[in-house]
C-alpha cells in the first residue's frame, strides 16, 4: 500500500498480532553509505486492515526512521544518518496501542543488569552513567597499533577511556567500547570526532561472549 502510493519502504516487523511497516517521503544518500530519512511514519496492519499510523509533527527535529523489536515493544528510530531511537511501541492488556518515550533506563537480560539511557550523550558521561550501575569498563586490546594510530582511539585513552576498542577514520567516525557486569557485556556505539564522541547506540550480550 506504501510502495504503491509513492512511499519508500524502510522496515517490516511483526508485533504481535500485527505487522509494522515503517516507510518515508524522503531520503538523502549521505557518507559511509548511510541516509537521511524525512517524513516518516509507522503502520500497523492487521491482515490487509490499516489499524494505526504513528507519525511525527511536521516541525519536529526527530523524524521517524527505522523500527526494531525490543522484547515486547517496537521501537520507533529517527531519520538521522547515525539513527537513535525516540520512542517505544507498546501493546496494552485492554488491546490500545501506546506510544511512550524512551525510558531513563532498561533492564537487560532478565534483570541482571541496568543500561541508563546513554543515548546522546558524550562518552565521558556515560561511561560515568555505567560506572554508577555496576558497569566496569573493558581495557582494550591493541592488536593493530599503527592502523589505531589513525583514528581517535589513542586520544580517547589518554583522556581516561581505556575501554575504547577502534574507531574508524572516515565518514561518521564509529568507536566502539566494551563493559562488562558479571556475565553480561555491554558493547556502546559512539559517532563525532570530537575529544569525547556522542553515543549513538549500544547492544547486549548475555552470555559475556561476542
Amino acid at each position: 500500500m506504501a510502495a504503491s502510493l509513492g512511499w519508500g519502504v524502510i522496515d517490516e516487523q511483526k508485533f504481535g498480532p500485527y505487522e509494522a511497516v515503517s516507510f518515508a517521503g524522503e531520503f538523502a544518500p549521505a557518507a559511509s553509505a548511510t541516509c537521511a530519512i524525512d517524513k516518516g511514519n509507522v503502520a500497523l496492519f492487521r491482515g490487509a486492515q490499516l489499524v494505526a499510523l504513528i507519525y511525527a509533527p511536521p516541525k519536529i527535529q526527530l523524524p521517524i526512521g527505522n523500527i526494531s523489536v525490543v522484547g515486547d515493544k517496537l521501537r520507533i528510530f529517527d531519520g538521522d544518518l547515525a539513527p537513535a531511537p525516540v520512542g517505544d511501541i507498546r501493546l496494552m492488556p485492554d488491546g490500545a496501542i501506546e506510544v511512550d518515550p524512551i525510558a531513563k533506563q532498561e533492564s537487560v537480560c532478565g534483570g541482571q543488569a541496568v543500561v541508563p539511557a546513554v543515548r546522546g550523550k558524550s562518552i565521558d558521561r556515560v561511561r560515568k552513567a555505567l560506572i554508577g550501575k555496576g558497569w566496569s569498563p573493558i581495557q582494550a586490546k591493541i592488536e593493530d597499533p599503527e592502523g589505531d594510530a589513525q583514528s581517535i582511539a589513542p586520544e580517547l585513552r589518554k583522556h581516561g577511556v581505556i575501554e575504547v576498542e577502534s574507531c574508524s577514520g572516515t565518514g561518521l567516525v564509529y568507536c566502539s567500547y566494551e563493559y562488562r557486569k558479571g556475565v553480561v557485556m555491554l558493547e556502546v556505539t559512539s559517532t563525532g570526532d570530537g575529544i569525547f564522541p556522542t553515543a549513538a547506540d549500544y547492544s547486549v550480550n548475555c552470555n559475556g561472549k561476542k
